[in-house]
């Protein structure tokens, strides 16, 4: 029979259905294993080892939440390692920038901030002043005409505040630890700068037919009108950079005067070239130049040479520029006059002409040797 008790549980009495001696808990003898029982609950065990296993590999399974937990951290590891290398890289490409400003007394005052940043002085003109597109010019130069011309106190303010963000940035700057870089100020001078360059581009913006009225004077056989502009456009952009808005100048004639001497340098240095290839080309062929081709090259090297002087010529008031114009033949028909001749233009003696003719060309001498400007080479 098999012995039963009862044990106590909470204080109920519970059944307790015991094993009989010598019997496992599974119903089975507890004797030793032996023969074919023997065999199948070894491979039995075996079954359950590797269903074992099985169940603790499933929780280093690529798409278990242990690998992806595991895979998540070593991706931001490797993440923020970029992050701080490009950090730095940014750092070091500002503190080798080159950061050029015209600096003003009102850059350190206390409430610089407010008064340089504010709002841009409002228009007070009629329908401001965006002037008529020249007859001919592309589409894409006639829309620049659309573009108001700026006023003299937004000029000032304009110059003011682009001077400013950059005084700013590069103070900051000077603050940088390349060893311990800091994201907000890397990004504090990026935004300081790139605000400073879209004021640029606005003042550029706003006196680009500048370049294209200037260009127009030196078109020439040898030189296109698309050429020139383009040229043009880096000197105004240049010029923008240099400008000191607090000496009470208007920039439309700092930069008309940038732009006419940056022609004449182009014009002159492709006409060197010019005559180095020309000089190349007759080495290589061992003939005799051609006196034609040399004639009709003259004749176009002239007429660049006359628009770059004509240029030029802005340095001197009317009726200097009318005079030399006259005397040398630098107007649209090309044919000079006599002292004489130009004497009953202007309504003044022969003699009066020569003196002012003089002093024009004094000032322009004086000129050239103040902006260093070489005069191109004998070969015409």
């Amino acid at each position: 029979m098999v012995a039963r008790a009862r044990s106590v549980t909470n204080g109920k009495k519970k059944p307790n259905y015991a094993c009989p001696v010598g019997w496992s808990a599974l119903g089975r003898p507890a004797t030793a294993r032996t023969g074919s029982n023997a065999r199948m609950a070894n491979a039995a065990d075996r079954d359950k080892d590797k269903a074992k296993t099985k169940r603790t590999a499933r929780g280093k399974r690529p798409g278990s939440c242990a690998s992806l937990s595991n895979r998540t951290g070593a991706t931001t590891r490797s993440n923020t390692q970029v992050s701080r290398a490009e950090l730095k890289l940014r750092a070091r490409k500002l503190l080798q920038l080159t950061i050029n400003y015209i600096y003003n007394d009102t850059f350190d005052r206390p409430d610089a901030e407010a008064k340089i940043l504010g709002p841009m002085p409002a228009d007070t003109r009629q329908n401001g002043k965006n002037g008529k597109a020249p007859k001919g010019l592309p589409a894409y130069l006639a829309e620049l005409y659309r573009t108001p011309l700026l006023t003299k106190e937004q000029e000032v303010y304009l110059f003011r505040k682009m001077n400013y963000l950059k005084y700013r940035a590069d103070q900051l700057r000077r603050t940088l630890n390349p060893k311990q870089v800091s994201a907000a100020k890397v990004e504090q001078i990026e935004r300081l700068l790139e605000e400073a360059k879209q004021v640029r581009n606005q003042i550029v913006q706003a006196n680009l037919r500048l370049v294209v009225s200037i260009a127009k004077r030196y078109v020439g056989p040898l030189q296109g009108f698309d050429e020139l502009v383009s040229e043009g456009n880096i000197s105004l952009i240049r010029a923008v950079e240099c400008f000191d808005f607090s000496r009470g100048n208007k920039f439309g004639t700092y930069a008309t005067r940038a732009i006419n001497q940056n022609f004449y340098r182009f014009l002159a240095e492709q006409h060197r070239k010019q005559m180095q290839s020309m000089s190349e080309d007759d080495r290589l062929m061992g003939s005799l130049p051609d006196n034609r081709a040399n004639v009709l090259a003259c004749e176009q090297q002239l007429s660049q040479l006359r628009g770059a002087l004509v240029g030029i010529l802005e340095q001197l008031n009317e009726r200097e520029r009318s005079i030399v114009s006259l005397r040398f033949g630098l107007g649209n028909d090309g044919r000079s006059l006599s002292l004489h001749a130009i004497g009953r233009h202007w309504g003044v003696s022969k003699e009066r002409i020569r003196q002012l003719l003089h002093r024009a060309l004094e000032k322009l001498r004086a000129y050239a040797v103040q902006e260093q400007i070489e005069p191109p080479d004998d070969d015409l």
